[in-house]
């Protein structure tokens, strides 16, 4: 009898070990999940957040090129004609005369070209292709620095916003490079094959220790913008150069 006391009481105490152990690892699992959710919940809220920062920016980065644009421009403008005439009722210019102009027609190109790196607006216009080419255009009056870049056909349309995030990157590649590699030439590629949309940045310049780069700001910028304009990115750099790959497959063709 004693026997029988003794089986069945191993037998509920191996019930119940079985129960608590099932409890425990239903409990784990039920943790972990519930780790994984909120994980990916603060993930998402912080790409929410990012993305909102980078719409903010850009709306405030657009309404100062426009002001500039709309504003200052043509006030620059004004003073040149007004000047000219000045100048013209006075008699025959003299070498500070000519001075003055040049000044203000330097000015003139200056804020220009601030509104244009604030807010491209022949991307919004014209499109990707001949942004870009009017960005290697005023590189290359302004730096005297190659860039040679080769826009495929195939390569097509990007969604708006991938389309801007990836403007900003070139044009933070290539600030970058002006600034920090003592490059002569910049390359760009942008190409598709098959659905994979994949864009190539290279410069010939010293390059940089990535792991240690006095560029923080600048590529954490690329990377944010990569994230939001759904692009994989990978950064290379040695003495050769940097060379910045990105790819991107989106669903729908545009």
């Amino acid at each position: 009898m004693s026997h029988i006391v003794i089986i069945l009481i191993s037998i509920i105490l191996l019930l119940f070990f079985g129960v608590f152990l099932l409890f425990i690892i239903r409990y784990t699992k039920s943790v972990i999940r519930h780790n994984k959710e909120l994980h990916k919940i603060e993930l998402e809220t912080e790409i929410f957040k990012r993305t909102e920062i980078i719409k903010t920016q850009e709306a405030e980065i657009r309404r100062i090129g426009n002001n500039i644009h709309d504003d200052i421009g043509p006030t620059l403008m004004a003073i040149k004609m007004k000047t000219n005439r000045l100048i013209r009722e006075l008699g025959k210019p003299n070498d500070q005369h000519i001075e003055l102009l040049g000044m203000i027609q330097n000015c003139i190109q200056d804020v220009r070209g601030i509104s244009h790196s604030l807010y491209p607006q022949t991307l919004e216009s014209l499109g990707l292709e001949d942004a870009i080419a009017d960005l290697a255009e005023r590189i290359h009056n302004d730096h005297n620095i190659e860039v040679n870049y080769k826009f495929e056909p195939k390569f097509g349309s990007l969604p708006p916003a991938s389309e801007l995030a990836l403007y900003r990157i070139i044009q933070e590649f290539c600030n970058n490079s002006i600034k920090h590699s003592e490059c002569d030439e910049i390359r760009l590629l942008l190409d598709k094959v098959d659905h994979l949309h994949f864009i190539n940045l290279a410069d010939n310049g010293t390059g940089f220790d990535v792991d240690h780069n006095q560029r923080g700001l600048g590529l954490k910028s690329m990377k944010m913008r990569a994230e939001l304009g759904d692009f994989d990115f990978k950064l290379k750099s040695d003495s050769t150069g940097t060379y910045i790959e990105l790819k991107a497959r989106f669903r729908h063709e545009h």
